[in-house]
């Protein structure tokens, strides 16, 4: 009987050593992927950063294009009224 018991507590103890020790492989190749995913996550937030000035950039060129396309617009029809009155002086309207 106390053979049998010894045998258990011989068998339970090498169970838990290797599930100690299975555990240290696990939570190095768990430590492993989750630096791999950390880079990855860290990557992504750069380009996300990137894309969003590139996005504001746009907006703003977009912005400075309208306002400088409304006073081209503007300096246009006032050139077209003075050449009209330069025509009108001239009497070259008919």
């Amino acid at each position: 009987m106390i053979l049998i018991l010894c045998l258990i507590i011989i068998a339970n103890s090498a169970v838990i050593a290797y599930l100690l020790v299975n555990k240290r492989k696990v939570t190095a190749m768990h430590a492993g992927k989750v630096a791999s995913l950390q880079s990855v996550i860290i990557e992504l937030l750069n380009d996300q950063k990137e894309q969003h000035e590139k996005i504001k950039l746009a907006d703003e060129l977009k912005e400075a294009i309208r306002n400088s396309n409304s006073k081209l617009s503007r300096d246009i029809v006032a050139l077209q009224f003075d050449f009209f009155e330069i025509l009108k002086k001239n009497n070259l309207l008919e």
